[in-house]
This record gives C-alpha cells, sequence and structure tokens, in this order.
C-alpha cells in the first residue's frame, strides 16, 4: 500500500510539475508548480548546460561575438532608456555587455548562475557588481532596475520555466520598464511548443547545450500573459560558430 501511494504521488508530481499540458507552462505560476519545475526538468538542464560551458568557457569568447553583432538591436533597445538608467544583465556570461554599458554611462548589475563565468567577468572587468543569482533569487533579494538585457540567457531554460521567469522579470521593474530578449528563432510563423532539445555546438560539435526555439507568436503571447507589451520584434540570420537558428530580438514594456 505504502508503495503505491508513493507510486500515485510521484505520478501526480510529475505530471503536476509538466503542467498538465504543454500550453500550460504559460499560466500556472504556483511556488509548488516552479519547485517541481526545477526539481524534475530544470535541474538536469542545467547541469548539462553548466558541465558544457566549463569546458568551452576559453573558446567562447573567441568563437562567439554577439555583443558586436547584436550591438544594432541593443543600441535600439537603449533608445526607449533614459541616459544613467540602472540596467540588469541578466546572463551576463563573462561581463562584456555588462562592462560595455556601464562605459556608456549606465548603471549595470551582470548576474548569472554560472560561478565559472562570473570569475572571468570579475577578472577581465573588476569594479563592476556581478552577483550569483536567478531571477528568483533576485525578486527575494528586492533588486529592482529600470530596464533588463537577456541575452541568449532564457534559451537555455526548459520552457516550462520561461513563465516563471518572465513574471520575476515584471517583478524587478517598475511600470514602464522595459525588457530586451535575444532568443533563437523558430522558422515557423505559428506555435512551437516542443521546441526544445540538445544541440551540438557549432565551434565544439562533440559537446551540446541544451536550447528552446520560440516563434514571434508564442513569445509574444507569452510575454502579454506576464504583464509585458511587445514593442518590437526583429530578426538576424546566424554567422559561422553560432548555432544555425534565426535570432530574434524583442523589445517589451512593463505595462
Amino acid at each position: 500500500m505504502d508503495i503505491l501511494l508513493v507510486t500515485i504521488g510521484t505520478l501526480v508530481s510529475v505530471l503536476y510539475a509538466w503542467g498538465y499540458s504543454k500550453l500550460d507552462y504559460m499560466f500556472d505560476r504556483s511556488e509548488i508548480a516552479r519547485f517541481l519545475r526545477k526539481l524534475i526538468w530544470q535541474k538536469s538542464t542545467d547541469s548539462l548546460n553548466m558541465k558544457t560551458y566549463q569546458l568551452i568557457i576559453n573558446d567562447y569568447k573567441q568563437a562567439i561575438h554577439a555583443e558586436t553583432i547584436d550591438q544594432p538591436f541593443i543600441s535600439n533597445f537603449l533608445n526607449y532608456l533614459n541616459p544613467k538608467s540602472k540596467i540588469l544583465d541578466y546572463g551576463c556570461g563573462g561581463g562584456t555587455l555588462t562592462a560595455n554599458l556601464n562605459q556608456q554611462g549606465y548603471s549595470c548589475v551582470g548576474s548569472d548562475i554560472s560561478n565559472d563565468f562570473l570569475s572571468v567577468a570579475k577578472e577581465t572587468y573588476p569594479n563592476i557588481e556581478y552577483l550569483n543569482a536567478d531571477s528568483e533569487k533576485l525578486v527575494k533579494e528586492g533588486f529592482i532596475c529600470d530596464g533588463i538585457i537577456a541575452a541568449y540567457s532564457l534559451i537555455h531554460l526548459q520552457k516550462i520555466m520561461i513563465g516563471h521567469v518572465l513574471a520575476d522579470f515584471r517583478k524587478l521593474m517598475p511600470k514602464g520598464g522595459y525588457l530586451y530578449l535575444a532568443l533563437q528563432c523558430d522558422s515557423s510563423d505559428t506555435l512551437c511548443i516542443g521546441s526544445e532539445g540538445k544541440f551540438p555546438v557549432p565551434y565544439r560539435p562533440e559537446l551540446a547545450l541544451f536550447l528552446n526555439l520560440f516563434s514571434d507568436d508564442e513569445i509574444r503571447i507569452g510575454l502579454n500573459l506576464e504583464g509585458f507589451e511587445v514593442v518590437e520584434i526583429q530578426h538576424r540570420n546566424p554567422v559561422e560558430n553560432e548555432f544555425p537558428f534565426r535570432k530574434m530580438f524583442v523589445i517589451a514594456k512593463c505595462v
């Protein structure tokens, strides 16, 4: 009887963590759903990605120059903010963008869950504030900013976690704040709920990273549900050493 109860309880937990349907990740924001989803789904994904990034951290900055390639899109986002605004660089990695924004006069704080990347950031760009925190921890610590840049950081989340993070982002900014997302884009013009999985690293194909892919409609719906109004969506094609997906750049306003 005890084994049966444990089995039933486990099954119910798994179903609840999944959200009963693939679409429900957009709606269920309960703390128990978040806890179970992180435990059952996101923990293994984070483990894979962190192990891979530990192996490629020395190659990453040489192979990828997204800060330069994407500068027109970032500059466009900055036009929506006041000079000297406080910006969160969420998933700051090696800290290049964080440093560049501080040099431009913004008060930019970098956050990342990878201590390896934060060590690189602190060594390369000292005298800048870096936080070892995810969005949930930032909310609990009362962090507030005028704008958030999440450049290729949400791409490593299981889609069932995206709504939770977007809800956190809304709590981290006052009404009128702006959010910038850089994502991997699915070629479909409709919802692409199942578009996520492990993909080989272009410049280290023996290694893999977990990625999600979004369509324009899907991210627009997700943002609207969490209290954001999408202002702009732009795209560019991939370049050498990037994952072979179109890149999507979203600007959304807290409403």
